[in-house]
């Protein structure tokens, strides 16, 4: 890349009782080949008396240090975003890590695209507690490769896989100049619905294919959710985008569509049942399309059921 061009780029790294793997993030973006990095540790209000905060303060003024209460993700974040002086915004959990150059790639990248709004997402691996890699894991990416994906085929791509990783995307501090946060008062999918707003606003997205984050699975994580409080986010992010995505459908990007049969699939009933609604409000679904989402309706339904079944006969039977 340009070495002339060295925008400042801010990995906001929110952290909550991370002490066990809060240096290795760290090290990992004090590593990157580029130039022009400032690191934000956001303390969520870590209860591991004062763990967290020793590892994070051992590096002085390699980095900035935040400390607040208890919050969540979103509200870690929102204030790393409120406070950071770069360019470029880039997500770091406190168990994750980044390969040496994840950085100077992605600022390469949109230093081509030359667009102020445009965002950047590269590709992930995952990893163990070791940080040795898992290859049961796959990541999800977009099938076009090293390509600019315009916003609403990046949308329609995440509303029928899955939300992207978080940690892979470098973020134009411009994105945010509206005012948009990350939600704060819901746990689950919240990164879902800031990328939904960030692409409904217009921002298309270059895609390079570079394994440049380390996601890390391991047993001190919340894997499981409650079922509840899931469904319950699920419908207020449906409120909140279920109308915008009507409204951006067209033939080509039933993203509507896409958005419902995500959460019938889900067996999210309250959410499926919103969409369906805006969809009915907007004379949008087809007799093909409503057949379709009936049947998946079905499926997500027993969903939960067989997979309890194929837990309890296979993987029993593969540990006895």
């Amino acid at each position: 890349m340009d070495k002339t061009f060295c925008p400042k780029v801010s990995v906001i790294m929110p952290a909550y009782n991370a002490s066990d793997y809060l240096a290795e993030a760290i090290d990992s973006v004090l590593a990157q080949t580029y130039p022009n990095i400032e690191i934000l540790v956001i303390n969520d209000g870590s209860r591991d008396d004062g763990a967290t905060e020793r590892v994070a303060l051992s590096y002085g003024d390699k980095i900035r240090y935040f400390a607040k209460e208890n919050g969540g993700v979103s509200s870690a974040l929102n204030l790393g975003i409120d406070n950071m002086t770069g360019e470029y915004f880039s997500w770091l959990s406190h168990d994750d890590a980044y390969t040496k150059d994840k950085i100077e790639v992605q600022v390469a990248s949109l230093e081509k695209a030359k667009s102020k709004n445009t965002v950047s997402l590269c590709s992930h691996i995952f990893i163990d507690k070791d940080s040795k890699p898992i290859t049961a894991h796959k990541a999800i990416t977009p099938a076009k490769e090293g390509c600019l994906m315009d916003a609403k085929e990046a949308l329609f791509f995440m509303l029928n896989h899955g939300s992207y990783n978080g940690c892979a995307f470098l973020i134009p501090k411009e994105v945010f100049a509206s005012g948009i946060r990350f939600r704060e008062d819901l746990r689950y999918s919240q990164d879902m619905l800031m990328w939904t707003h960030i692409f409904l606003n217009g921002s298309p997205v270059l895609y390079t294919p570079a394994e440049s984050v380390l996601s890390r699975i391991h047993a001190a994580q919340q894997t499981q959710t409650k079922r509840a409080l899931l469904r319950h986010d699920s419908l207020e992010i449906a409120k909140e985008i279920a109308n915008d995505l009507a409204e951006q459908s067209n033939s080509e990007y039933p993203l509507l569509y896409a958005y419902a049969k995500r959460n019938a699939t889900l067996n999210n009933k309250e959410a499926y049942a919103f969409a369906k609604a805006v969809a009915k409000e907007h004379k949008l679904f087809s007799l093909t399309q409503k057949l379709s989402l009936f049947g998946v309706s079905l499926y997500g339904a027993v969903r939960p059921m067989i997979r309890r079944l194929y837990y309890r006969i296979f993987i029993k039977t593969k540990t006895q």
